[in-house]
This record gives structure tokens, C-alpha cells and sequence, in this order.
């Protein structure tokens, strides 16, 4: 049996195809693969079978790394809710572990961990993760130094702890906001910034002030233009926006990647940085290719390639078949 018929076994008979997906594994299946080789069928039936709970056990152990993060940012913005000001050693814990997370899997994995659906009373903690770990991808992506990159990290923990000091009746509410309820809520940045205190470093706290403000200065709390907007502040509007397009409302569904992107080019560039936001979509394009997709028609399906002037209707391989997403035939969600 050769190497790609062995990984078939394994993954599927695209394996070759996904090689980017389950990258992780197979550099250990090669390191093995010499003495694999030799083994006689019922033996290599047996060590597939080995192998495949292997790896459903492993990506068990993913999902509950993840779930430990949840849950440590959940006690974050927990204890914040009766506070004057965060507790300074548990948020830079937290920073460290999701940092630890970041650079110990690529950015593929990452991004399956972001895409999966979220309750509803879980929606806080799993965006201010989601927005914590595209900030650490966009600060590997702009080459930032390490330092920067856990400031960034912080800046995505700690963007809408705000949010705890907001009436739930307005934050859980089951429809668009009023008018009257948005004012309540755009105050949310401001009642970060206080929890903050001085021993968060200053650019992270007037990040976290800040990533609602937009350059042509219609954004919020400040109403600051381009020069004043600090450049974590930026980034992290891309990564808050990104996350909260993604996910689900009682108000609204929740979108897939390429719509989010395409939405980005078409009609939410405007106040945003268009230098980070091109580098912000030129990498996703390249996260995304080869990803799985479910389609309508219920089929599971591969993205071979995806259009930048067109992103919400990518090319999806469905077994032998190669075409165009369109109005009839489009995907659901990442697998």
C-alpha cells in the first residue's frame, strides 16, 4: 500500500488533495511510515484502526483546550461584572494561554476553532477569544515582534469586558437594538477602558477604547479621525467586525467566511484601514483554500479557489466535480 493509499485509509479519499487540513498528522504518520510499510495486512489494518482513534482522540483534546480557554475568559469577564478594575495577573494569564494556544497550532486550526457555531450565552466569551487569536494572526501576519503580538492578544481578551457593565436586557436582546438602547451600548468601550485601570499598558487600554472608532470619524466613543486611531486599535476593529459577522444573533444568522470577506470589499471597507484590511483578506484567502465546505444540496465539498473580486462565490469541488458556488447551489458552513 503506497503512502497516499495508506492516508486514504486514514482521512478519506481526498487526503491528497487536504493535505493542508491534516498537515499535523500526517508529518507523524511519515515518521512512521518506513515501518508501516512493512507490516502484512491484518497488521496494517491494525495499526489504521490505531491511528484514526489516535487522531478522534486528539481533536477531542483540541476542542477541550479550546473549552478551557472559553471557560478562562468566562471567569475573566465574570469577576469584572462587580469590579472597579480587572484583576490585573488573571488577564495577563489569560493573554499567555491563548497566546500558548496561537503559535502552538497553524493558522488553519485556528480558524476551524472560529468558524464553529456558538450558543447564544456564550457569545462574549467565545468573541472575545475568536478576537484574541485574529489579532495574534494578524500581528504573525505583519511580522510584529513578540511583544506586540501578546499585546494584541490582551487587546482582543479584554476589547468588550465593557460589555459586563451593560443591562442584560440590552445585551441579550432578541432584535435589532433601539436607538436609545444603541447609546447605552456604544458606552461599552469606555467602560472597558476604566475596568482597565493603569496596570494594563497604554496601548492596550486605548485599544480596547478604540476599536470602534473609524478614520473618517464617525465611529465611537471618541469620534477620532485616521492619526489618532493607535494602530492595535485598527487591527482590532478588523478582528471584532470579522468575528461578530460570523456569528449567530436572535436577530440575524450568522455568516460564512467568504460572505464576511466579500462584505468587506463591497460595503464595510469604509473607516477601516485599507492597508490591514488588504493583508487581513489576502491571508484569509490563502487560510481558506482547500478548506471543506457543506453545500446545499448537502454534500460535503473542497474550496479549490477563491475569487478576489468575487469571494463570496468561491470554486467548490464536490468529488469529480468543480464549479462555481451560485444562487441555487451555495455553502452552508466549514466542516
Amino acid at each position: 500500500m503506497g503512502f497516499n493509499e495508506f492516508l486514504s485509509s486514514i482521512f478519506g479519499n481526498k487526503s491528497t488533495r487536504d493535505m493542508k487540513e491534516i498537515k499535523p498528522w500526517v508529518e507523524k504518520i511519515k515518521a512512521a511510515y518506513p515501518e508501516i510499510e512493512k507490516l502484512d495486512n491484518d497488521a496494517l489494518r491494525a495499526k489504521t484502526e490505531e491511528l484514526k482513534k489516535y487522531i478522534r482522540e486528539s481533536a477531542t483534546d483540541e476542542r477541550a483546550k479550546v473549552e478551557e480557554l472559553r471557560k478562562g475568559i468566562d471567569h475573566v469577564l465574570q469577576m469584572s461584572k462587580n469590579a472597579m478594575f480587572v484583576n490585573h495577573a488573571e488577564v495577563e494569564g489569560m493573554m499567555e494561554k491563548v497566546y500558548g494556544r496561537m503559535v502552538s497550532v497553524d493558522a488553519g486550526e485556528i480558524f476551524q476553532c472560529i468558524t464553529v457555531p456558538r450558543p447564544v450565552d456564550e457569545a462574549l466569551q467565545r468573541h472575545s477569544l475568536n478576537v484574541a487569536l485574529l489579532n495574534g494572526i494578524m500581528g504573525q501576519w505583519l511580522g510584529l515582534d513578540e511583544k506586540d503580538i501578546r499585546s494584541l492578544i490582551l487587546t482582543g481578551v479584554l476589547h468588550d469586558i465593557g460589555k459586563t457593565k451593560i443591562p442584560e436586557e440590552i445585551l441579550n436582546a432578541p432584535r435589532k437594538l433601539t436607538p436609545e438602547e444603541f447609546e447605552v451600548m456604544k458606552r461599552h468601550p469606555l467602560y472597558s477602558f476604566e475596568l482597565l485601570g493603569d496596570d494594563i499598558s497604554e496601548d492596550v487600554r486605548y485599544a480596547v477604547r478604540w476599536h470602534h472608532e473609524k478614520l473618517d470619524g464617525k465611529g465611537y466613543p471618541d469620534g477620532l479621525k485616521a492619526e489618532s486611531i493607535s494602530y492595535f486599535a485598527r487591527i482590532t476593529t478588523i478582528s471584532d467586525i470579522y468575528d461578530a459577522m460570523l456569528s449567530a444573533r436572535s436577530y440575524k444568522k450568522e455568516k460564512i467566511p467568504f460572505d464576511v470577506l466579500q462584505w468587506f470589499v463591497t460595503e464595510g471597507s469604509k473607516g477601516i484601514d485599507q492597508n490591514l484590511l488588504n493583508i487581513f483578506i489576502k491571508n484569509m484567502v490563502k487560510v481558506y483554500k482547500q478548506q471543506q465546505v457543506i453545500m446545499s444540496d448537502g454534500r460535503e465539498g473542497c474550496v479549490e479557489y477563491i475569487p478576489l473580486n468575487d469571494m463570496d462565490h468561491p470554486i467548490v469541488s464536490v468529488g469529480e466535480e468543480v464549479r462555481q458556488v451560485d444562487e441555487d447551489w451555495y455553502c452552508v458552513h466549514m466542516v
